[in-house]
Parts: C-alpha cells; structure tokens; sequence
C-alpha cells in the first residue's frame, strides 16, 4: 500500500526539487537586492525625509496663518 501512495509522486521528484531551488535562489536573490539597495539609498532618503519635514512645516506655518488671519478678520467685522 505504501508503494502505491508513493508510485506518482516519485516521477516528479527532480522537477519538484528544480523548482523549489529556482523559488529559493530566486527569493535569496531578492532580498540581496532589497539590502544593496537598502544601503546605497540610506543617505538619499535621510534627504528626502529633511525636504518631506520642511515642506511640512512650511505647509503647517502657512495654514496656521490663514486661520489666525481667519479669525482676526472674523472678530474685526463684529
């Protein structure tokens, strides 16, 4: 009975092994990928975030003006 459960799976045997070493080397390369690239672009998105971080603030200054303009000119026309 045992011979019977493993008779069709034996035939496939090398092609199942060829398949998970490509789906291995292929993830192992992409991580490698992921981590060089990681590492080349750490100094470009430390710059990236200080011009996110200012347009930021500049954005939040610019708002927090026009509601005090808001409310000053609210209050006045009382």
């Amino acid at each position: 009975m045992q011979g019977m459960f493993f008779c069709g799976y034996t035939d496939h045997l090398p092609l199942w092994i060829l398949q998970v070493s490509l789906s291995l080397f292929t993830f192992v390369k992409s991580i490698l990928h992921l981590y060089i690239t990681s590492r080349n672009d750490l100094h470009l998105t430390k710059q990236r975030f200080q011009t996110i971080s200012v347009t930021l603030s500049q954005q939040l200054f610019i708002l927090i003006v026009t509601l005090v303009c808001l409310i000053f000119t609210t209050l006045a026309t009382i």
